[in-house]
């Protein structure tokens, strides 16, 4: 059985049981043939997140942060980091519980489709439906998505959530790293546009590979503390969209920056 190295890049902040549940779950689905070296960035956690990581029997490399990086900065920083050769880059978020057959249901796929991007989608153990996986552009405007479910079969996608995300060495190289200019989103969204621009295949892999529960946003406050909320740095702020609209969107893009403020004024969310 061929021998592979998965490099997996992870960013972690302050939410110890549930790092620690998804690296349990990770290293329980690993097949006999696959070695996995963790790169963890940890971007100022105060839980003794590190501590407990460290107690793992498994190569786990952490990176500390400042605690001021949030996701897209933490997950280029642990990419950078890598310096060991590698097969596969996997990211993973810290809140996912993998099922058993994770891993040997990606690989399976890869070797079907060995020039790909692949994607796993989440199901919310909460409201049994997904949470996280691919998405298809609506229309012009670079922030409009609907949500799709590959079913039977692998799904080509326009983007993706980073939840779970397998790219090939080779790719990885001609594509670069996941952009750390952004702050907390867009990241991976930018990741996957950037990915289909330049002709390579975002693949969803069918069925459930985990579970993850959604992002719930709270628009229970004011129209105005829901702007403020919009455009703060875990969320969307300005610079992060600009980034974005100017790389997918179209000449006029600057009209998608009013879009959401627009609609939190007038609907309150």
């Amino acid at each position: 059985m061929e021998q592979i190295t998965i490099a997996v890049i992870m960013a972690i902040h302050n939410r110890k049981a549930k790092t620690l549940t998804c690296l349990q779950s990770l290293i329980a689905c690993k097949p006999e043939n696959v070695q996995l070296n963790i790169y963890i960035c940890d971007d100022g956690s105060s839980d003794g997140s590190e501590t407990a990581i460290l107690s793992f029997e498994q190569s786990i490399k952490i990176i500390r942060g400042t605690g001021n990086w949030y996701w897209a900065r933490s997950m280029y920083e642990a990419r950078k980091f890598i310096m060991e050769n590698f097969d596969e880059l996997l990211w993973l978020n810290d809140d996912v519980i993998l099922f058993e057959n994770a891993l040997e249901l990606a690989l399976q796929f890869r070797i079907q489709n060995p020039n790909s991007i692949l994607i796993g989608q989440f199901v919310d153990p909460i409201r049994n439906e997904i949470s996280y996986g691919g998405y298809m552009r609506r229309n012009s405007n670079p922030l409009s998505y609907t949500r799709v479910v590959a079913k039977s079969g692998p799904l080509s996608v326009d983007t993706f959530n980073g939840n779970f995300v397998l790219i090939p060495n080779f790719l990885e190289t001609k594509l670069g790293s996941i952009d750390g200019r952004f702050s907390h989103a867009y990241a991976d969204c930018d990741y996957g546009l950037r990915a289909k621009k330049l002709g390579v295949s975002n693949l969803v892999l069918p069925g459930y590979i985990g579970t993850c529960v959604g992002n719930d946003t709270d628009d229970s406050g004011s129209r105005l503390r829901n702007v403020v909320t919009w455009f703060s740095k875990k969320k969307s702020p300005i610079k992060s969209q600009i980034r974005f609209f100017r790389r997918h969107g179209s000449w006029y893009w600057p009209i998608f920056l009013f879009i959401p403020v627009i609609r939190i004024l007038i609907k309150g969310k």
